[in-house]
């Protein structure tokens, strides 16, 4: 069993379609994927060493690339709600090897658009918050944290008691909004990439991207 030390970048071989490269920053090692039993249109990191692989009818499927021959891949279910176009990103709550039966996936997908899902549940939950177009989320003190294109920073909480029909419930509430609170950040400059990242201490820090013009640091 291979050790891999985050963090690591992916990148896609120009003349192959069944392969990606993982290179670690910390060793300056490659590794390369081989996905040949697996068709996928796109693939994405994801959360605790897990790659998120998107298919032709927009259903998931999450993989551990260096545990691939002893932890099968997980399938999720098609985003519906509104159908998968465009996806962003997948953030899992918790490494699905050490909880297999307790962890959420939230994905942003079609260009803001968010939604969960819990482990063996056969549907995604959309968030709906007024039109608010999401960013970049993150899992914190039990409560999802996001970021929106309107510059807010939102908390949302999972009901743990989901009704035992594996059906979607609409009278069930299986998310409350905890918090939303609003910053100002400067726009002039602003490049359009806001991430959430979780410090080694565990505390969340939002980056923003600007550009910078070169000749005036000169």
């Amino acid at each position: 069993m291979i050790t891999i030390p985050p963090p690591m970048i992916m990148s896609v071989p120009i003349k192959s379609d069944s392969s990606r490269s993982l290179y670690s920053l910390l060793s300056h090692k490659e590794y390369s994927i081989q996905f040949s039993s697996i068709k996928f249109i796109t693939c994405h990191g994801s959360s605790f060493g897990w790659l998120s692989l998107v298919h032709g009818n927009g259903s998931i499927t999450l993989l551990n690339p260096f545990k691939y021959a002893i932890i099968p891949p997980i399938s999720l279910p098609p985003l519906e709600s509104p159908p998968l176009r465009y996806l962003q990103s997948v953030t899992l709550s918790a490494d699905p090897i050490i909880s297999p039966d307790d962890y959420v996936a939230v994905v942003i997908y079609n260009f803001g658009h968010i939604a969960f899902q819990r482990a063996n549940q056969p549907f995604w939950i959309p968030i709906v918050t007024n039109l608010l177009h999401f960013n970049d989320v993150v899992f914190y003190k039990g409560m999802l944290v996001a970021e929106t294109h309107s510059d807010t920073i939102q908390s949302f909480k999972f009901n743990t008691t989901p009704p035992p029909d594996r059906s979607n419930d609409p009278n069930f509430t299986y998310y409350e909004k905890i918090t939303s609170t609003e910053y100002r950040a400067r726009a002039q400059d602003y490049a359009g990439q806001t991430h959430l990242v979780k410090s080694l201490n565990g505390d969340i820090w939002m980056v923003k991207r600007y550009l910078i013009d070169i000749e005036k640091l000169s």
